[in-house]
C-alpha cells in the first residue's frame, strides 16, 4: 500500500513539475522576436536538433519549430472549424464523409508552403488529414 501511495505521489509531482529543457539562446531570441507578446510558453525537444514551442499569441493557440541555430522552420496556428478553407472542407467531406473535425490548424513552413491540417474523428478513431489550401490531400509519410 505504501508503495502505491509513493508511486501515486511521484506521478503527481512528475506531472506538476515536468521536465525543464535547455533552450539555446539563438532559439529563444528568435522565438521572442517573432512572437514578442506570447504567453503560456512550453518548450519541447523535437528530434535531436529541433525545438518546438507551444504558446498563445494574439489570442490563438500556436506552436512553432526552430532548429538548433534558432532558424524558424514552421508555425502552426489553431483555427476554428468555420475558418477551414472551403476547398479543404469539400475535399475532406468527399474523401471522408462520415468523419468529423475535432481540431484544425494552418501550418506555415519556411519553404513558403501553407498547409491545412485537420484532426478527424469517427467514433473512437482519430486521423490526421493534411491538405494544401486548394484542398489537395497531401500524403503523410
Amino acid at each position: 500500500m505504501k508503495i502505491k501511495t509513493l508511486l501515486a505521489l511521484f506521478f503527481v509531482l512528475f506531472a506538476t513539475v515536468g521536465f525543464s529543457i535547455n533552450v539555446p539562446d539563438p532559439v529563444y531570441s528568435n522565438f521572442k522576436s517573432k512572437f514578442p507578446d506570447s504567453e503560456n510558453i512550453r518548450w519541447t525537444k523535437e528530434g535531436k536538433t529541433d525545438f518546438e514551442v507551444e504558446f498563445i499569441f494574439n489570442d490563438r493557440i500556436m506552436s512553432a519549430t526552430f532548429n538548433l541555430n534558432g532558424a524558424w522552420i514552421e508555425t502552426s496556428t489553431m483555427i476554428y472549424n468555420e475558418e477551414v478553407p472551403v476547398p479543404c472542407v469539400q475535399s475532406w467531406q468527399s474523401a471522408f464523409p462520415e468523419w468529423g473535425v475535432s481540431r484544425a490548424w494552418v501550418v506555415h513552413h519556411v519553404s513558403g508552403e501553407t498547409r491545412i491540417a485537420l484532426q478527424l474523428f469517427k467514433e473512437k478513431k482519430k486521423m490526421k488529414l493534411v491538405m494544401g489550401p486548394n484542398g489537395n490531400i497531401i500524403p503523410i509519410i
